[in-house]
């Protein structure tokens, strides 16, 4: 295992919570994340893994170039990026959560939230001249300034914990009135497509206005 992810499994291995220790467990290989014990191993973190990281990030920086995306491409990965926030949430319940070390993960949510606003922002003067563009951005403001609420008012920057015996595909009351199935029912409903007015569906309605 290389890169940040795995740089952050010995920074926080102290830290690394059951459901993550549970669902690596199971893997092939696995060893017990922890701090290095010695000066070979603290050396071999610093000068191998380490190194190795900052010197790829150097070589990614100087061989990539800058992406020229049209308008339909910038604005359906804005759309995909938010159907994306369920999956996130939903790994948490597995051990598999994007940042399931560092407990980031709703931190990253809320960045790309953030994100898909200010790139929707760039599209809305367009929108809002279009037959039905008001009515659409309305709604779909009204949709994105919901899932900014919720999300907001979690303390932190991790997910809330997940309830004991936790399924996304029957939940009982009481899991969903946890701060967990709280944001799970937020997510899911602003993510779905079919779901008017979710925020994705609002952005897709968005998006057909503009022939995208």
């Amino acid at each position: 295992m290389i890169g940040v992810h795995a740089i952050e499994r010995i920074l926080w291995s102290d830290q690394i919570p059951a459901r993550v220790i549970t669902f690596e467990s199971g893997l092939p290989g696995y060893k017990a994340a922890a701090f290095p014990s010695n000066q070979a191993e603290a050396a071999a973190f610093k000068d191998k893994l380490c190194h190795k990281l900052t010197t790829d990030t150097a070589s990614m920086s100087e061989k990539w170039k800058g992406l020229a995306l049209d308008a339909p491409a910038a604005y359906r990965g804005v759309v995909g990026s938010m159907q994306e926030q369920l999956e996130k949430v939903e790994k948490a319940a597995t051990g598999e959560e994007e940042s399931r070390y560092a407990q980031f993960t709703l931190a990253d949510m809320r960045a790309n939230v953030a994100a898909g606003e200010a790139i929707y922002g760039i599209f809305r003067p367009w929108v809002l001249t279009k037959m039905g563009g008001a009515h659409t951005d309305g709604e779909l403001m009204d949709a994105l300034d919901k899932l900014k609420a919720g999300y907001a008012a979690l303390p932190g920057d991790a997910l809330p914990a997940v309830p004991d015996g936790w399924s996304s595909e029957h939940p009982t009351d009481a899991q969903l009135k946890t701060p967990f199935g709280t944001l799970w029912t937020l997510v899911r409903f602003q993510s779905d497509p079919t779901q008017d007015p979710s925020l994705v569906f609002e952005m897709n309605e968005a998006g057909d206005l503009l022939g995208l």
